[in-house]
């Protein structure tokens, strides 16, 4: 029981747990461009998955597309021209977007509060991890 109480009673230092200097320039820019990517992976979406509630054009095609999309991303040789990359990133993300439109739809019919916390919570984490890599 001692343990357990020595344990809590340790003094809490919020500057030791924000310090981030043992992370190089050079990682922590990695990690920026990275999230950054994965902010427009995730805006990308979003417009796929509102493409789909208003045109309902999601289905088996575009979970197919997003596979496609996916291998297309995995086997490409290419690994220098980044910005053919980012399109084809995009582009799987739209398509995934469009695939779970249909999911995001029976969530609004049922609670569209769900969908507005999801999507908070999503940016929320996305925004912290990006903050934290920038410092």
């Amino acid at each position: 029981m001692d343990t357990i109480n020595s344990a809590f009673n340790q003094k809490f230092d919020l500057q030791s747990m924000l310090k981030s200097n043992d992370i190089s320039a050079g990682t922590q820019s990695h990690l920026a461009r990275v999230y950054s990517v994965l902010s427009v992976g995730l805006g990308v979406a979003a417009l796929g998955s509102w493409v789909h509630l208003q045109t309902h054009m999601g289905g088996m095609l575009s979970t197919l597309a997003t596979f496609g999309f996916l291998m297309w991303l995995s086997f490409d040789q290419d690994k220098a021209n980044q910005a053919k990359r980012i399109g084809i990133f995009s582009a799987f993300c739209f398509a995934k977007g469009l695939s779970i439109g249909g999911l995001v739809e029976q969530l609004l019919f049922v609670d569209p509060s769900i969908v507005f916390s999801a999507l908070l919570g999503t940016v929320g984490i996305f925004a912290c991890f990006s903050l934290s890599a920038m410092l």
